[in-house]
């Protein structure tokens, strides 16, 4: 075969072997952001295989190649990777030992095939560049086999054990040291092929040793991990046992791999039968015992199966959480609770996927918050939470519905028939409306007094009955009402203004102007009516505006 194809072939090869060997560093080391990178790392290469190539025509090529690609191997990881320094040198040294033990073992071959000694080789340069190219080969199927086969995981642990202890890198030195001497003595003009194969038999022992220390560095890596794991889960467990308490419902860990629970603790119920046994039934369990509201009860199988929490975990989020509302059995009381999710992987050579789940009892928080957000005598929104609600909502979907209700001749009920009944009629009229709105858009919808007898409704429709004209004179017809005492009477009626989610709608000041607008048209034309907004409505004319 020609020399100067063999030495075409011969740097293809060496440039796939530095592209290999940079590709198997950044799975233990973090690349370093450099400008051009590319193109320097192309030029390093191309250099080492240049250089290698002039070399090539003096007899201690065999030493000196090994030299050569060390010295580049060096530089490439200096430069662009970050990390420990002999972290580096180990990599490289890895790299060579491999070479070096393919290099023996091929000369033996070719030695053999040819009937000729190892100076013949040397010296021959066409055969020696076959050899070459063939030790460039065997190394690459190496190294392909290291990054096909070979798990990211182990390279995290290899990449730990190189950085917190160098034992692994005098070992290394000590076979190159041993190889090296193996190489030198091919020169030696008594060297014949019994003296070979003991050399190609001591370097597979040396290789056999490599890669056992590479294996020992991943047990003892694991070993670490799954001590500090144990360590971890103690210790979860015993703050379990001291912080989880009166408001934990119930505290789990399970494994969800297995659908084992690994700990549990509840406020309520002995539960230590539980442990070590599937998920799956204690939360078949939990239903039993709490009548979860039929509006949570999908959610509730949901958030809490195996395969949700996976499935959140393959989608990057470590956590969730949601809330429900339960009916004792026992009890027969009412209340809320939230659900806290935490997932986690060991992320050992078992690589198990573990949650913590916390169900907690919120039921005092909630009422809390429902006092703060809520209209006292109504139970509807104050004004401030529904201006926000309503302003999320337009900035969220961009449609909608607003519905301002003003109650016609209020002051007089109050003059009249007096406070008690100014108060019922302001809680039937805030029943009236949650009646006639919520079924359209129970998840969407947001229904606030605002005032003394003013009234907003904001409407997001998912269903196609829904009709505007309809439901407005439905409250009109619903709110159309006579009030007695014992000797005089007040009737009420009430005035609507709608308006809808348009392309200049920015927030809910922008909706509110126009509801007003029409609303005030409603008042205006003679009360116990609605308007629709539409542009010939000026909301400059309304005073109140």
């Amino acid at each position: 075969m020609n020399l100067l194809l063999l030495k075409i072939i011969f740097m293809v090869l060496v440039y796939l072997n530095n592209i290999m060997l940079l590709k198997i560093t950044s799975k233990l080391l973090k690349i370093r952001k450099i400008k051009h990178t590319p193109f320097l790392k192309n030029f390093i290469i191309f250099l080492n295989a240049l250089i290698y190539l002039y070399l090539f025509l003096s007899p201690y090529a065999l030493i000196l190649f090994p030299c050569l690609l060390f010295c580049f191997y060096t530089i490439n990881l200096i430069i662009f990777y970050s990390g420990n320094i002999w972290t580096k040198i180990s990599i490289v040294l890895f790299a060579i030992i491999n070479l070096l033990s393919a290099d023996v073992f091929i000369l033996l071959v070719i030695s053999s095939i040819k009937q000729c000694t190892i100076l013949d080789i040397l010296t021959n340069s066409t055969l020696h560049m076959f050899c070459h190219i063939l030790l460039i080969i065997i190394t690459n199927l190496i190294f392909i086999s290291l990054i096909t086969f070979v798990p990211r995981s182990y390279f995290k642990k290899i990449s730990k054990s190189l950085d917190g202890s160098n034992i692994f890198l005098l070992l290394e030195v000590l076979m190159v040291i041993v190889m090296a001497s193996n190489s030198v003595s091919c020169y030696i003009e008594n060297f014949n092929t019994t003296i070979m194969i003991q050399r190609v038999i001591h370097c597979m022992f040396w290789l056999i040793v490599l890669y056992a220390a590479i294996y020992i560095m991943i047990h003892l890596e694991n070993n670490k991990e799954n001590s500090l794991q144990l360590q971890k889960l103690l210790k979860l467990n015993n703050m379990a046992q001291k912080t989880f308490v009166d408001d934990r419902e119930l505290f789990l860990q399970i494994d969800c791999t297995t659908d084992e629970i690994i700990i549990i603790s509840a406020s309520k119920w002995n539960l230590s039968d539980y442990m070590c046994k599937q998920y799956s039934h204690i939360m078949i369990n939990f239903l039993m015992y709490n009548n979860v509201h039929s509006d949570y009860i999908d959610d509730f199988l949901k958030f809490t199966t195996i395969e949700y929490m996976l499935n959140t975990f393959l989608d990057g989020q470590t956590k969730y959480n949601f809330e429900f509302q339960v009916i004792e059995q026992d009890t027969a009381k009412r209340k809320w609770l939230k659900m806290d999710v935490f997932i986690e992987s060991e992320e050992s050579i078992s690589a198990h996927t573990l949650a913590v789940i916390i169900i907690s009892d919120i039921t005092q928080e909630k009422e809390l918050q429902f006092q703060a957000e809520r209209d006292q005598l109504t139970g509807l929104y104050n004004k401030s939470i529904t201006t926000r609600l309503i302003n999320r909502y337009i900035q969220q979907n961009k449609k909608g519905f607003l519905f301002m209700i003003d109650s016609d001749y209020f002051k007089q009920v109050n003059d009249t028939l007096g406070h008690d009944i100014g108060d019922q009629v302001i809680v039937d009229i805030a029943n009236t409306l949650s009646n006639i709105f919520e079924p359209y858009s129970k998840e969407e919808s947001v229904i606030g007094r605002v005032g003394g007898d003013e009234f907003i409704a904001f409407i997001t429709p998912n269903t196609p009955e829904f009709n505007v004209s309809e439901i407005a004179t439905k409250a009109c017809d619903k709110l159309c009402q006579t009030y007695f005492n014992a000797s005089k009477s007040v009737s009420i009626s009430a005035s609507i203004g709608i308006a809808e989610v348009n392309e200049n709608t920015a927030n809910f000041y922008d909706l509110y102007l126009l509801a007003d607008a029409a609303l005030y048209k409603s008042k205006n034309n003679g009360r116990n009516q609605f308007t629709i907004y539409n542009s010939s409505l000026n909301p400059s004319l309304n005073p109140k505006a």
